[in-house]
């Protein structure tokens, strides 16, 4: 049987309607999806700006009783040796250091060790 030319029209037609109306909600989706990217990433940065900044060593004013180090990091042997020549603190513990490790041998990793008192 043919099928009237009119039904033909009729389901371009639709497929047509059909075809735009998803473009749109695609464009309105992807859209909304870059306008809530440009929000969050605002927000983000209003928050990370309002954190406070870490302070150097050389900027600490405070005195505490002890400075305590823990090693398996680059640099931390190096900031606790920062922070007790500045007199932040009269005296330095080192943690995580396995026995037979003598304080000379510990110190010669130590950029400008201080002299062992």
């Amino acid at each position: 049987m043919i099928k009237p030319r009119a039904f033909l029209s009729t389901r371009h037609a639709r497929s047509y309607r059909a075809t735009r109306t998803s473009k749109w909600a695609r464009f309105l989706l992807f859209l909304a999806l870059i306008i809530t990217l440009i929000l969050w990433w605002r927000d983000l940065n209003a928050y990370v700006n309002t954190l406070p900044k870490p302070q150097q060593p050389h900027h600490i004013e405070k005195r505490f009783d002890a400075i305590i180090v823990f090693t398996g990091g680059a640099g931390r042997l190096d900031a606790g040796m920062a922070l007790w020549e500045n007199k932040v603190a009269p005296v330095v513990f080192i943690s995580g250091v396995p026995r037979g490790i003598e304080l000379n041998h510990l110190l010669r990793f130590v950029k400008n060790a201080p002299e062992l008192v």
